[in-house]
């Protein structure tokens, strides 16, 4: 017997395609998993087609029973009857058990069968897929919609087939004993039957979008639980509550309509079927009477009758089931319908270690209708370290999302040693290839599989070794178990540097000749980051290394080095020789080199030089801006901290000294981030306005920050030409903040970003 798998027939592309057409799209999975056993869901059939013909049965043990034992006065048929009768139950109880038997493994495999696939589709979906989707939603369709389907094969499909061809045979078999009685009999139930059907249409729809909505309770639970340090910190329980009872709102009327109509399918569908029986019992009687039927017989049709209303009422009794499966169905049918990520072309052959260079030829890539790369080409020679640096959004990341194949340009090429990407085969091409990102998940098991993931077939020497090289070895023996200890949920129980060093480790230890850094040390502090760059530095030695990052501290011992800007390279060079060029590289530098920080990265000092490229500061005195400079505090923010809010009133001005924030207003089109060196909150200065932007930060973020308070007391002390001066910037700044261009106001700013330009004011 050949059997196909799910699996397969989704790689023949016969099941996900991608066209949209959710209801096919639902119908194809299914046939295919039936089909993958289809001997035994014959098996299944035929044992349903005889339990159910079986019924008939017991409407003619009524009649022999009546006609021949009682009215016939013959006893001893009666011994015959009984024997024949316990023979028939022997029999029936056998094809029930074995019946029960093969359902629970047939449907269960079934079941497994759709998790393995749904979860192999998800692990082959585009990345932007899950940026778009809500977690919950995707955890809920595993829970809630995988057990409805659960629900439907393992019980209720079974139930409804059986009673439905007990509802078939036993109606035929009513017009064996009376026609006439029987022509009313099924007149009366199609009538009983319109209702429940018609409702039953609505009911479908109405669970279909009940089914929606559970998936954003799930998604609010789940962000919840990820956000509840925040939650807490910032008081936020109410405002979270209250938008959970908005979607529990919603979810209640979604649940009740669904709830609702599924009760009155069954319940028309009871009443219609009461009224055909005490009906027919009244035509029946009035038949006997006439002498069109005896008393046997109508025993007999009765039972029969009886036997089609249980049936139809057993398959009423799980239209609910029927229902929720098939929302359930749709809904998963839509996930499976998502057309999977570029992976390899026909034809695509593994490709050996890189030898010679790293080639991207005129790239161009956007997000939707967003360029993010627009015609980018440059060389990375084996062995070679490049850093890319940037603002963000300038598309360094995205160099390496096409790199790693996460997704393919939309124009030009990317070759390695002269063979373009997307004819190598994609596992050829990442098995080369050791990343290390600024958010590492880490697996909730321990430390020692947790870093066997970068090569699941490592022996514990060679993860211990790759350890050592990572200069986490004697972190871990210090662990309460070891290698052997937990890292709890995303590495919880690790701090920032020892997730890194883990993270290193993994990478490592697949000994890959490129290894690929986006922004790896940005979350820890500096003296951890000094460590963990040193460690990059020994082990990127013999191998290409690729390090995106927007900290330039991290970019001084590349080789070469790209400065990325809206999309393109704009220079191309080393340390020193792009700072003799003065251009963007130099700009970047002057912004992040004028902070002194402390080891733990808790305190800054703000070089006085700064405070020349503000504006508003800029025709100070040298010692007066060094007196300024002393007025600014140090403050340290955790990642996802709100800085400012909308609307609050303005009282500090910021720069930004480490760590990255994400700048949104409900004027902005959408959020942007600031970066070191740059700064906020000017016109706090100037004004006691609110904030016409919440500012969050991204990572831990170091500010130094300078309260109005404070300025207004150095303005008193300085000599009355600096207040004039300053009176007269500000009136300016005042009239920029207050001419916003392509309406966002202009009050944030930096380097570089000229008064009017397109920033939200906070």
């Amino acid at each position: 017997m050949t059997t196909t798998s799910l699996a397969d027939d989704r790689t023949n592309g016969r099941l996900a395609t991608g066209t949209g057409a959710t209801d096919n799209s639902s119908g194809r999975w299914l046939w295919v998993l039936i089909r993958r056993d289809w001997v035994k869901w014959l098996a299944l059939a035929v044992l349903t087609v005889l339990l159910g013909a079986s019924q008939l049965v017991f409407p003619y043990y009524y009649s022999l029973i009546f006609n021949r034992v009682i009215l016939g006065n013959d006893l001893a048929f009666l011994w015959v009857i009984i024997a024949g009768m316990g023979t028939f139950f022997v029999v029936r109880v056998v094809l029930e058990l074995t019946q029960a038997t093969l359902t629970a493994g047939t449907a269960m495999r079934l079941v497994n069968d759709l998790r393995t696939t749904l979860f192999t589709h998800l692990q082959e979906l585009p990345v932007d897929y899950f940026g778009r989707t809500r977690t919950g939603e995707l955890v809920d369709r595993f829970a809630g919609d995988v057990a409805a389907i659960e629900r439907i094969f393992t019980v209720s499909l079974y139930k409804v087939a059986l009673n439905g061809l007990i509802a078939v045979v036993c109606l035929f078999a009513l017009f064996f004993v009376e026609w006439r009685l029987a022509l009313c009999a099924v007149g009366l139930m199609t009538i009983a039957s319109l209702v429940p059907r018609l409702v039953g249409k609505r009911a479908a729809g109405a669970e279909h979008d009940r089914r929606h909505e559970d998936g954003h309770l799930s998604s609010a639970v789940q962000e919840m639980i990820a956000s509840h340090r925040v939650t807490r910190a910032f008081g936020l329980e109410a405002s979270r509550l209250a938008l959970f009872r908005i979607l529990l709102g919603r979810a209640y009327s979604k649940g009740r309509r669904a709830a609702l109509l599924s009760a009155y399918v069954e319940k028309t569908a009871n009443m219609g079927l009461f009224f055909a029986r005490i009906s027919v019992v009244a035509i029946g009687g009035y038949f006997v009477f006439r002498g069109f039927l005896t008393v046997g017989a109508f025993l007999a049709f009765y039972a029969l009758m009886f036997n089609v209303g249980d049936a139809v009422s057993a398959v009423i009794l799980y239209v609910p089931d029927l229902l929720k499966g098939a929302g359930a169905g749709r809904r998963l049918g839509e996930l499976l319908d998502q057309p999977t990520a570029a992976f390899a072309h026909p034809g695509a052959t593994p490709a050996p270690p890189l030898a010679h260079e790293i080639r991207f030829d005129n790239v161009s890539f956007a997000y939707g209708e967003r360029t993010v790369l627009d015609r980018v080409s440059f060389t990375i020679r084996a062995g070679e370290s490049v850093a890319m640096v940037g603002r963000s959004g300038s598309g360094k990341s995205t160099v390496l999302s096409l790199l790693l194949r996460f997704y393919d340009p939309r124009s030009g090429s990317i070759s390695l040693d002269g063979r373009d990407l997307r004819s190598i085969q994609p596992a050829s091409l990442r098995a080369q290839i050791g990343s290390v990102f600024q958010s590492n998940f880490l697996f909730d098991t321990s430390v020692r599989e947790n870093i066997r993931m970068g090569r699941l077939d490592a022996d514990d020497a060679e993860v211990e070794q790759a350890a050592q090289r990572a200069r986490i070895h004697d972190a871990i023996l210090d662990l309460p178990l070891g290698y052997d200890t937990a890292v709890g949920e995303a590495g919880g129980h690790l701090s920032g540097g020892q997730q890194q060093r883990l993270a290193l480790a993994r990478a490592m230890l697949r000994e890959p000749p490129i290894l690929v850094l986006d922004e790896a040390t940005s979350a820890l502090d500096p003296a951890t980051e000094a460590e963990v760059n040193a460690t990059l530095d020994l082990l990127a030695r013999g191998r290409s290394r690729i390090a995106v990052t927007h900290r330039l501290s991290g970019a001084v011992n590349a080789d070469r080095i790209l400065v990325f800007d809206g999309g393109k390279v704009v220079e191309e060079g080393n340390h020193q020789a792009l700072l003799a060029r003065r251009g963007a590289y130099f700009d970047l530098w002057q912004k992040q080199s004028t902070f002194a920080i402390n080891a733990s990265g808790t305190m800054a000092h703000l070089d006085a030089l700064f405070l020349r490229t503000v504006p508003m500061f800029a025709d100070l005195p040298p010692a007066l801006l060094n007196t300024l400079a002393g007025q600014f505090v140090s403050e340290l923010h955790e990642a996802r901290h709100v800085v400012v809010r909308e609307g609050d009133v303005a009282d500090k001005f910021y720069v930004i000294v480490r760590g990255r924030v994400e700048v949104s207003s409900k004027t902005s089109a959408e959020p942007f981030v600031l970066e070191e060196g740059d700064y906020f909150g000017e016109i706090a200065l100037i004004d006691k306005t609110p904030r016409t932007a919440t500012v969050q930060t991204r990572e831990p973020t170091l500010l130094m920050a300078l309260v109005r308070t404070d300025f207004e007391a150095f303005l008193d002390a300085a000599p009355a030409g600096v207040r004039a001066e300053f009176a007269r910037v500000a009136s300016l700044r005042r009239a920029a903040h207050q001419r916003p261009a392509l309406g966002v106001s202009a009050e944030i700013a930096a380097p570089g970003i000229a008064p009017g330009d397109p920033t939200v004011s906070a």
